[in-house]
This record gives C-alpha cells, sequence and structure tokens, in this order.
C-alpha cells in the first residue's frame, strides 16, 4: 500500500531520522526476490485494520522492504552466497530510500528480548508482531535473542542435550573383550560470547565455539546425526538412520594406531577384482557359527613354520579324483 493518508503517519519527519525498528510481518513476495513486508514504528500504527475510527494499514498493504545482504556473504546475484531471509515477527533497521516511506530497506536485524506474545484477538489484528503467532518460540518468552547455546542458557532444556543423550552410545564391545564410549558433548562448556551459533527454523544447529579450551566445530541435525571436532582434535560423527558414501576413485585411509570395529548385525563385503591382505603381526579369528568356504579357482597355502590342527568332531577330506601329500615322515594315528 502506497502511504498517502496522515492517518497512517506517526508525525515522523525522515529528514530527521535516517534509522527506523520496523517488524517483518510478511516475508513470502510470492517472486522469491527475498523482500519483505514491514511496519514501521513511527510511520505505521499498531492497528492492522482499515475500520473503526483508527484506520490502520493491513499486513497486506504493507510496503515491500528490500534486504541489504553482507558482502562477506560473497555473491548476491545469480544465487550465489548466501539467501536468507528474516522471520516474521523480527524487529530490524531500516532506512528509506530517498525518504520515501514506501522504499524501504532493512539493513539489519534487532538482537533484543520478547517478553510477549502477540496480543490475543482475531487473527492479523494486531501489528508490530508475527501475524501467524508462531514466533517468538512461546517457550523463550522473556530471553534475549541470543541463542541459548550460544548464551549458555537452559541448555538442558535444547534438543541438542534432550537428543544427544537419550541416543548415547555406551560400553561399545570390542573383538578383545575391551569397550569404548561415545564422546561427551562439549556444547555445555562454551563460554558467551564465544561461541557462535546458527540454528535453522526445524532446529538444527551450527556451532563454531572458540571458548578457551574448547575450541570445537559442531554440526546437529534434529534427528540426532552430527559430527563434531572438539578442542583436542577429537572428531565423533554419528548418524541415527542410514549411511550411504560412494567414492568413484581411490579410498585411502591410515590409522596409526589401533583399529577397532563392531557391527552389531550381519556384514557383507564385495571386491570385484582382486584382495590383497598384509598382517605384520598375529593373526587370531573365533567364529561362533558355522564356515563354508567355496573356491571356484585353485587355492594355494604356503606355511613356513609349524602347522597345528585339531579337530573336536572329526574330520572329512573329499579330494575328489586324488589326494597327493608329500613328506618326510607320515604318520596316521
Amino acid at each position: 500500500m502506497l502511504i498517502d493518508n496522515a492517518d497512517h503517519i506517526q508525525n515522523i519527519n525522515p529528514s530527521q531520522n535516517i534509522f527506523y525498528r520496523a517488524v517483518v510481518e510478511n516475508n513470502d513476495d510470492g517472486g522469491k526476490h527475498g523482500a519483505c513486508q514491514v511496519r514501521i514504528l513511527g510511520i505505521h500504527s499498531e492497528n492492522a485494520q482499515r475500520t473503526g475510527k483508527n484506520i490502520g494499514v493491513k499486513t497486506e498493504d504493507l510496503p515491500w522492504a528490500e534486504v541489504m545482504v553482507p558482502v562477506a556473504f560473497h555473491g548476491g546475484m545469480s544465487g550465489i552466497g548466501v539467501s536468507a531471509v528474516p522471520l516474521k515477527g523480527s524487529w530490524v533497521w531500516v532506512i528509506l530510500d530517498g525518504g520515501d516511506w514506501n522504499k524501504p530497506i532493512i539493513v539489519g536485524l534487532i538482537s533484543g528480548t520478547s517478553t510477549k506474545e502477540r496480543p490475543d484477538g482475531p487473527k492479523k489484528t494486531w501489528g508490530f508482531h508475527d501475524p501467524d503467532k508462531k514466533y517468538p518460540i512461546k517457550d523463550r518468552l522473556g530471553e534475549p535473542d541470543q541463542n541459548r547455546l550460544a548464551a549458555n542458557r537452559k541448555f538442558a532444556e535444547t534438543p541438542i542435550k534432550k537428543i544427544r543423550d537419550a541416543n548415547k552410545d555406551k560400553a561399545i564391545p570390542t573383538s578383545t573383550g575391551g569397550t569404548w564410549d561415545e564422546i561427551l558433548e562439549k556444547t555445555s562448556a562454551a563460554k558467551y560470547p564465544n561461541n557462535t551459533v546458527f540454528e535453522t527454523v526445524g532446529h538444527s544447529f551450527i556451532e563454531y565455539d572458540s571458548s578457551p579450551g574448547n575450541e570445537r566445530i559442531h554440526f546437529f541435525h534434529k534427528s540426532g546425526t552430527y559430527w563434531e571436532i572438539q578442542e583436542k582434535g577429537d572428531y565423533m560423527f554419528k548418524t541415527v538412520d542410514n549411511r550411504f558414501e560412494i567414492v568413484n576413485k581411490d579410498y585411502n585411509i591410515l590409522v596409526k594406531k589401533n583399529h577397532r570395529i563392531t557391527v552389531q548385525k550381519d556384514v557383507e563385503t564385495k571386491y570385484d577384482a582382486k584382495e590383497t591382505v598384509l598382517v605384520g603381526g598375529d593373526h587370531k579369528e573365533t567364529i561362533k557359527g558355522k564356515v563354508e568356504q567355496i573356491y571356484k579357482s585353485t587355492m594355494d597355502v604356503k606355511v613356513t613354520g609349524a602347522v597345528t590342527e585339531k579337530y573336536s568332531a572329526g574330520q572329512k577330506t573329499d579330494g575328489g579324483p586324488s589326494v597327493t601329500i608329500k613328506a618326510g615322515v607320515i604318520k596316521l594315528n
């Protein structure tokens, strides 16, 4: 809506104010250009209706604001760089292009504390709030807009704490009788203002923590899948569902110390070409079930030391047309 009625103006002279506070009431411009409709404090009234003595401006009639994007986000055209729009209900700073109330430009967000929800009443009748009443989030009312993880506030109520604790794996057995645990989260040790946090609308998180002694990088999906690099360089990756990995060329892995693998269900391995295994020390296999080996070509076994075979329930050898045994002395008992 073009502002041409003094009833909509709150006695503000644009030449006297460079920046204005405003609230985003619509962030879907239809064409997906990233523009938002804003209600500007001092220019628009809180009334979001056009009936009654105090004629207001409906959300759909508010001016569309362009959104300024920091050059540090790189790009700004052809979809290159960061693409995001402010949430409905967000407080923002705007300037007026040429002093025109109908041409606001969002230049930044305002971080504060939301103390109350949109007033009760028919939907979209109150301005300076999210018309859909989704934001601010109810259980975060009265809290600063700085993320709970950034401020290390109410950590026990965050998805990271709840989901990681619920899914934590402990005492994972190894083949030698030992155990190991999933590493502990270190988000609870973050110190404000050193933890930079990004939370999506769907409540997934990215943390870049520079807290002294707790320097971390942490990506956490709301499902519970996450990866984290901790302060000493320990790396933890966990997926709560399936994992798929495809390598189109060589795959090289170097493990300089012990390598432990625990698989709690079946294992299938298929090689389409040859396999070469070199064991520099002892080799031990314990198989608690049946063993079946099928060789569709020749098999050569070379042992440079002694061989001891012990069968507790007998042995049967079927050599086909012939069996050849060559030795200096053969003892059969």
